[in-house]
């Protein structure tokens, strides 16, 4: 058990003298944030769908350009709204 000791310090010294250490955190850090915003970018892509159905079957089609412009500037509208309310939230939470 002393040699297991042993080689665990020994692989503590090569992680501080290289800083790999902290280059491992780095890694996992960076790798957590890059799924997190893969599993965003699908959802988002998810609910742009959803809400092009429920735009079709309120305003019918979406294939010129005017209907477009209205399905960005709604869904824009919609966005803030929502981020607005949901800061509103986070700021009592944090009171």
């Amino acid at each position: 058990m002393d040699n297991n000791l042993g080689k665990e310090s020994e692989i503590e010294k090569f992680l501080e003298k290289y800083e790999l250490r902290k280059f491992h955190y780095d890694f996992v850090e960076r790798m957590i944030i890059l799924i997190i915003a893969g599993l965003g970018l699908i959802t988002a892509l998810a609910w742009d769908d959803a809400f092009k159905d429920i735009f079709r079957i309120i305003f019918g089609s979406i294939s010129d350009w005017q209907s477009k412009l209205i399905y960005a500037v709604i869904l824009t509208t919609f966005t803030v709204f929502i981020t607005v309310r949901l800061n509103k939230i986070v700021k009592k939470r944090k009171k």
